[in-house]
């Protein structure tokens, strides 16, 4: 048996996982490929979006609201038990409660980037990063400075961006995790479009394509990519393909049930619209935003 569920479990995926399990033969030996494979699936599931935390609230947003109070009610106190653990020298114990509380902060962020909450998302994360690099958490610490780095995208810090970025990268070369520079790639052409450095933003959309699929895509991570294609192509004029590679970020955000991201996507195709003069249509499509 060699799949992977994740906590909190969720009945469908562990359906899913043991019937895949009981279907398949287990092969003699697991080749590199296959682990970098379960390795990039791990990383897939590690986040949970607030869909994700209605799913297992059964849509009662009013409970989603209060695990979001709890955790910030709560965390002092696990943060209070982390030092009293390190002042105490118990070293394996502070390094599990390390660990419990920085995959918190990293969840929480991500449901507050779900939510469009900018400042209580970069807070979160902010403190996730802290502490990994407290504790000497290298794959975690290239895992927040992307989500950082998607922050400071949306709010227009260019120099924090670019910063973040290159350490990212850095970290993802010297661990060799392809699926994390592709992701840092992808911000770095967002920010080179938001410049008009047009060849760089090209040469860093091209990075990053090349990077997912030699080492397999992520639906959530494709729906971004496919819009900054489709922001490249409006900004130097070629409408065809602009409208093409936003249908495909809008078609795969539906799929995933991201309503933020379908919202940003169709932003994008109003936006196509109006530079087409169809000002009907981009009306249409900015309100559904």
């Amino acid at each position: 048996m060699n799949d992977y569920v994740t906590k909190p479990v969720i009945p469908d995926k562990l359906l899913e996982a043991i019937q895949t399990c009981l279907l398949s033969m287990p092969s003699e030996q697991e080749t590199e490929q296959e682990k970098e494979t379960v390795a990039q699936s791990q990383i897939a599931e590690e986040l949970f979006d607030y869909q994700d935390l209605l799913n297992r609230v059964m849509g009662d947003t009013e409970l989603a609201d209060a695990v979001l109070e709890e955790f910030v009610r709560t965390m002092p106190t696990e943060i209070n038990t982390l030092h009293t653990l390190i002042t105490d020298k118990q070293v394996s114990a502070a390094g599990e409660q390390a660990h419990k509380i920085k995959g918190a902060y990293s969840n929480i962020g991500s449901t507050w980037f779900e939510l469009g909450d900018w400042e209580k998302t970069q807070e979160a994360f902010d403190k996730s990063l802290s502490i990994a690099r407290q504790v000497g958490d290298i794959y975690r610490q290239g895992v927040v400075i992307n989500n950082l780095a998607a922050i400071h995208l949306n709010r227009g810090a260019w120099v924090d961006v670019e910063t973040l970025l290159g350490q990212s990268i850095v970290i993802w070369k010297q661990m060799d995790i392809p699926w994390g520079e592709a992701v840092a790639s992808s911000h770095m052409a967002q920010l080179n479009i938001n410049r008009q450095q047009w060849n760089e933003a090209k040469s860093w959309l091209t990075q990053a394509q090349a990077l997912f699929a030699e080492n397999g895509y992520l639906k959530d991570e494709v729906v971004e990519l496919e819009r900054r294609w489709s922001e490249f192509y409006l900004k130097t004029n070629d409408f065809v393909q602009a409208l093409t590679h936003i249908d495909r970020s809008i078609e795969l955000s539906i799929e995933l049930n991201s309503p933020l991201q379908e919202g940003v996507s169709r932003r994008v195709l109003g936006q196509i619209h109006l530079f087409q003069g169809d000002d009907k249509s981009a009306e249409a499509e900015l309100l559904q935003s």
